[in-house]
């Protein structure tokens, strides 16, 4: 499923920093499951191929609404009636047996939600990650871009990114964004290969929802 083109520039991208040898498990949420098998889908492919870059050796899939539609165009009804603490805690179990998570569920909000309602459901699942044990969410390109979409976002046609495969182009793409806590001095981000803090955060540190740069 995918969101419609709205608020490209949702995530401050950060230099890409690779998983450690015993970092294995990718966390994909993204925005609602398909009618179908979600290994059936373009979407699922595409994570394998990310989890390839990555060297991990599993990928889950954790979703903001759990209804299945065609489209994000069908959610309409369900604007504003999430359970947000249900959201928050369902993330937060998957956060918890995941080594890096991926944010892909979309560059705006479905067709029929107001603002506040996105912003509402996307700062339930931030604190849900972040109460899992994450300090930072990957991405392609500037925002959540959907796993539907990154290889229209990454064509060569384009020449936004360089490599003559798609992996190569989707290794070039990855971005990291924080999850920052405003009253924490130490955010223990990596900012490069080679950076040794954990991609966790201290188990003390709570970073609110809105500290992260992918509000709409």
């Amino acid at each position: 499923m995918t969101s419609g083109e709205v608020g490209k520039d949702l995530l401050r991208p950060v230099p890409i920093c690779p998983l450690t040898p015993t970092e294995r498990r990718l966390l994909a949420v993204l925005c609602n499951p398909p009618l179908g098998a979600a290994k059936d889908t373009t979407s699922w492919r595409n994570l394998e191929v990310l989890a390839g870059v990555l060297h991990a050796d599993s990928v889950d899939i954790a979703n903001l609404i759990e209804e299945p539609t065609r489209s994000t165009r069908d959610l309409f009804h369900v604007a504003g009636k999430v359970d947000l603490e249900t959201l928050t805690f369902r993330l937060k179990v998957a956060a918890q047996s995941a080594d890096v998570v991926v944010a892909g569920w979309g560059v705006g909000a479905p067709a029929g939600w107001r603002k506040h309602e996105w912003l509402a459901l996307i700062e339930a699942a931030v604190r849900g990650l972040a109460a899992g044990g994450h300090d930072r969410v990957a991405h392609v390109g500037r925002s959540p871009r959907h796993p539907s979409r990154w290889r229209q976002h990454t064509s060569p046609i384009h020449d936004r990114y360089a490599g003559a495969t798609f992996e190569l182009r989707l290794a070039a793409a990855l971005r990291w964004s924080p999850i920052e806590s405003t009253a924490a001095t130490d955010k223990r981000v990596p900012t490069g290969p080679g950076e040794p803090e954990a991609s966790r955060a201290r188990p003390d540190q709570h970073p609110p929802a809105h500290a992260l740069d992918m509000l709409l």
